[in-house]
């Protein structure tokens, strides 16, 4: 029997493209696509802008998470701001920002500054985890970073909304408003929150599972739809639930 690797298998379109792996099956979600953003606090003593981001205090909501680190830190990488030797892109990355919460970005090979921000579970433990134990951990956690730490988040364009203008009751986030945060755009402008569709550092698609071009992917298709139906027929509140387009 013939063993093929399987490359980035539920991995990411935009990070893993067409190089090593062929996308045959996407999620099913009506609210798939979102923008990633970096969100910033309004200050008129310190409009920092795309091109000032050095030397700043960044929030992420985890490494290898695409809005909260792909997307960033291939974008200023593409863009020569940050200029890794080789492939120590994390030691770039805390080379340009000041400090940073990186939510899984810990142990050998990452410099400590990228979990400097980070804030564990608020009683000394579990900092820098990637999981809900790291209280700067996801798209909240990154705006909550941001919101007490930081000075740039990097989050989907709906985070501000989900955290703001009472939308969440948490003791963080109770008084906060939308209004009171702007994006940076990649022109070197600052747009109002509400403009993610023209300031934004990229359109993210579905997830997608991705294989080999070697794999013989009608053999896989077979397999995942009837993985759905499997799914879908023992799961009581979803009978409409697809997980693939």
């Amino acid at each position: 029997m013939m063993h093929i690797q399987l490359k980035c298998i539920a991995a990411h379109r935009s990070v893993c493209g067409n190089t090593c792996c062929w996308p045959i099956k996407a999620e099913y979600d009506t609210s798939d696509n979102y923008y990633a953003v970096a969100v910033v606090k309004k200050n008129s003593q310190d409009s920092f802008t795309f091109h000032e981001l050095k030397g700043r205090k960044s929030c992420h909501t985890g490494y290898m998470r695409s809005a909260g680190w792909n997307i960033p830190i291939g974008l200023l990488t593409k863009k020569r701001m940050i200029r890794p030797e080789g492939c120590k892109i994390a030691k770039a990355v805390s080379e340009f920002f000041s400090e940073s919460c990186v939510p899984g970005a810990i142990g050998k090979g990452f410099p400590s500054k990228l979990c400097n921000l980070c804030n564990g579970n608020g009683l000394g433990s579990n900092k820098c985890e990637n999981n809900i134990n790291e209280q700067y951990y996801g798209y909240s956690g990154a705006f909550r970073c941001l919101v007490e730490k930081g000075e740039v988040a990097f989050v989907k364009h709906s985070t501000v909304f989900e955290n703001t203008d009472g939308n969440n009751d948490k003791k963080w986030a109770s008084k906060l408003n939308s209004s009171d945060f702007q994006l940076l755009c990649l022109n070197g402008a600052r747009a109002e929150v509400t403009q993610y569709a023209d300031c934004n550092w990229a359109q993210v698609p579905a997830h997608a599972v991705m294989v080999h071009p070697q794999m013989n992917i009608h053999a896989l298709f077979g397999l995942l739809d009837k993985a759905q139906v499997w799914i879908v027929t023992r799961t009581i509140f979803c009978n409409s639930c697809k997980l693939f387009l």
